[in-house]
């Protein structure tokens, strides 16, 4: 990790870049990232480079500390000229002056780094939301209207009973449905774990995530169980026709997730909520995207290197915020 003194130059002077400029290099520096692999650690220097430039360009708040310190400044001047004091009061002074000037760009430069910080961690979770509309929610659009073939109660009576009757005495939260991969990368095959204990993956069929007479098809529900695994709460952009739709679909997912694990107090899935979204109190994870799992191991990549060269703490890693699939109730 390089010191501070090695990095003065680069921190303080230089071009200064807006959030949208810095924002464009950082997705060029994760695409290298996800081509390149191992080699990117060869051309470490661009990303330091990116990293102080983006530190650089933040604005601070304490900056007004400066001010304090110049007022300081000009009484010792004024005294070195009238001649007031000894020479080794004005040493001592001239020295204060200089370590307060270290102590305020300690302060802002912190301040500025911290800020960055923050910035990259909503651009790894906006390039996380571009994934879910582009990959997810746009593909669907005008197809949510699709009607599932109806839930068979009494076919799946016997899978209840053997399999997810012990879900009655758990909240939300303590059900899990992952989506793992299968033979067929269209259709995951759906395990459910019921308050720590895992069942067998079954095929989305068996709990009415595909339809019998398309079993290698994944239908409405699954599609709309895939938008929760991969950001929750989910959020809606678009027109309030297209929402309306979505909220009948995801009305339609409520419904089914009530008939597989029972009835409670709270439903499974919020009602809207306003600039957040819809949230399922159920987790929900998905085993099989490769997508977001690439940019995944670019933000660690791009993390590690920012902690190697800032010397942050590990509680400062940077990482796709959590879905809020362990919430609480």
């Amino acid at each position: 990790m390089p010191g501070l003194h090695q990095r003065f130059v680069q921190l303080q002077f230089g071009k200064t870049y807006t959030d949208e400029e810095l924002y464009v290099q950082f997705k060029h520096y994760l695409q290298e990232i996800e081509d390149e692999g191992a080699s990117v650690l060869n051309q470490l220097e661009y990303l330091h480079s990116f990293i102080d430039s983006g530190v650089r360009s933040q604005r601070s708040n304490l900056n007004w500390i400066y001010i304090m310190i110049h007022v300081q400044a000009a009484l010792w001047l004024l005294l070195f000229i009238r001649n007031n004091a000894d020479l080794v009061y004005h040493i001592m002074a001239l020295l204060v002056v200089f370590v307060q000037y270290g102590i305020c760009w300690l302060a802002v430069f912190s301040d500025r780094q911290g800020k960055f910080i923050m910035l990259i961690q909503q651009w790894l979770n906006q390039l996380d939301q571009e994934i879910i509309v582009l990959n997810y929610v746009t593909p669907d659009i005008g197809r949510l209207e699709e009607i599932d073939e109806w839930f068979d109660e009494r076919e799946f009576a016997r899978l209840w009973l053997r399999e997810l009757s012990p879900s009655m005495n758990m909240t939300w939260k303590k059900i899990l449905i992952e989506l793992l991969p299968s033979g067929n990368p269209m259709l995951p095959a759906i395990r459910v774990t019921l308050g720590g204990k895992r069942k067998a993956p079954q095929h989305a069929v068996v709990y009415g995530f595909a339809d019998k007479n398309k079993r290698d098809q994944p239908n409405q529900l699954l599609k709309t169980l895939k938008m929760f695994a991969s950001v929750n709460p989910m959020p809606f952009y678009g027109e309030d026709d297209d929402r309306e739709i979505f909220e009948k679909q995801i009305d339609r997912l409520r419904s089914h997730l009530i008939n597989l694990f029972g009835k409670r107090d709270h439903q499974p899935i919020t009602a809207y909520i306003d600039g957040l979204g819809w949230r399922s109190r159920l987790r929900i994870k998905d085993r099989t995207d490769s997508t977001r799992e690439l940019m995944q191991r670019s933000a660690n990549t791009f993390g590690k290197i920012l902690i190697s060269y800032t010397g942050l703490s590990i509680s400062r890693n940077i990482s796709i915020l959590s879905t809020g699939n362990d919430e609480e109730e």
